[in-house]
């Protein structure tokens, strides 16, 4: 049921960090060229990303046929997108996205969060995601969804750490916090849409902000809100997960009864 994939899972990782390590290595040398300069090397980058894993993992889906929802899962997935809905008035994305259409940098400010969208979801939901679901499956291990949801996300908040530079430490350490949780969601999302449109479209929301008119930089928040705000989503995010996983292993062996009498 699960799309077998071109590149070994081990091949999937190391790609997706030389990609990570050549993105970030651009960004350096673009430091102190023109915003739109920088925004389209970068978009280009990420389109080349997105190419790539569509090439390593022969397909942009999970699964060979997009796993049915039972009531508990849809219920689980409205709570789920209500706690997304209570993290975005928080991070103020509504706000962001009224601010760039009033400045006079919508075309700057598109293309960097849409080449962060897509670079980032090719990685992390595309490459590590699949490579972890590769090992799992392949070790025969439980909740195989929920784990490579986990450290996939794991690997997603890390790769903030590069925020460091020029960044206060206290909201880049927030950052990576947010960043895995949000990475959990969107894992979810990933593999119940079985695409990775969608968790680029809302990845594409969380980044549009008018950073290159306004220099707009994070600022440390109460720890307190951080934790509860974000927990929720995490902690739901994971209910689902676990629920996900239920449904695949439930669906697999009811495919397994229905294909077993042509054996």
């Amino acid at each position: 049921m699960i799309v077998e994939n071109r590149w070994s899972w081990g091949r999937q990782i190391t790609l997706a960090i030389v990609l990570f390590l050549l993105f970030n290595l651009m960004s350096f040398l673009f430091y102190n060229a023109a915003f739109i300069d920088q925004a389209i090397a970068d978009t280009i980058f990420a389109l080349l990303a997105l190419g790539l894993t569509v090439w390593a993992l022969k397909s942009t889906k999970v699964f060979t046929h997009r796993l049915t929802l039972s009531r508990p899962l849809l219920i689980w997935g409205l709570v789920c997108l209500v706690a997304l809905g209570i993290v975005f008035t928080f991070a103020d994305v509504p706000q962001h996205i009224i601010m760039v259409f009033q400045t006079h940098h919508l075309l700057v400010n598109t293309l960097i969060a849409l080449a962060a969208a897509i670079f980032e979801e090719s990685i992390c939901r595309g490459l590590f995601l699949s490579a972890f679901l590769t090992h799992a499956q392949y070790n025969g291990r439980s909740y195989k969804l929920t784990r490579s949801a986990i450290y996939s996300s794991v690997l997603f908040g890390i790769f903030h750490l590069v925020n460091l530079f020029g960044g206060h430490p206290g909201a880049v350490f927030q950052q990576i916090f947010w960043a895995f949780v949000i990475g959990v969601f969107l894992s979810a999302l990933r593999l119940t849409t079985n695409s990775l449109v969608w968790p680029m479209l809302v990845h594409f929301l969380l980044d549009w902000f008018p950073s290159a008119a306004t220099q707009l930089d994070i600022k440390e928040s109460s720890w307190s809100l951080i934790l509860i705000i974000f927990g929720f989503l995490l902690v739901v995010s994971l209910v689902y997960l676990v629920q996900l996983d239920r449904a695949l292993q439930s669906q697999t062996t009811s495919h397994g009864k229905m294909v077993s009498p042509a054996h």
